[in-house]
């Protein structure tokens, strides 16, 4: 399934989950330090990423539970400046004081992207009570099918 053709409750169940699965990560907490506040400024965060950042190329894999999802971006997809302008004045609202810190760290983190095409796994995300079970599997085995073949 393509980004472009996520539903709006699509989009707000994806944003949560995503939310949550990203809630202890340290990219995010350096992002949104107040765990207060952190977990509706990600799922802000991560509505505005899914509309408008995400390429409307990008192959969406949801799994039948609905509590797992990866994102791909076909090779030469993954760069999203020209949207990245659009949402700016958003993220800068949700990262507050901290706007020019945040954009210069990701970035740096963007620098160190692979320059060879390739397929990019720009989000892949489990609800945190079910990253062990069999039945997410998908979202793993597609991940070691792409990586597989396009090394």
């Amino acid at each position: 399934m393509s980004s472009a053709t996520l539903t709006d409750e699509e989009v707000d169940a994806l944003s949560g989950l995503l939310a949550t699965a990203f809630f202890h990560d340290p990219l995010q907490t350096w992002l949104f330090p107040d765990p207060n506040k952190r977990e509706a400024r990600l799922r802000r965060f991560f509505e505005l990423d899914i509309r408008h950042r995400l390429s409307p190329a990008a192959e969406v894999v949801i799994t039948p539970s609905r509590s797992g999802v990866a994102f791909w971006h076909a090779p030469g997809t993954w760069r999203s400046s020209k949207t990245a302008l659009l949402v700016a004045p958003a993220f800068a609202s949700l990262v507050g004081k901290r706007a020019w810190r945040a954009y210069r760290g990701l970035r740096a983190i963007e620098a160190g992207h692979p320059s060879e095409r390739h397929w990019y796994l720009s989000h892949l995300a489990i609800e945190p009570r079910r990253q062990a079970r069999a039945g997410e599997r998908p979202l793993w085995k597609r991940a070691s099918i792409v990586l597989i073949t396009t090394r």
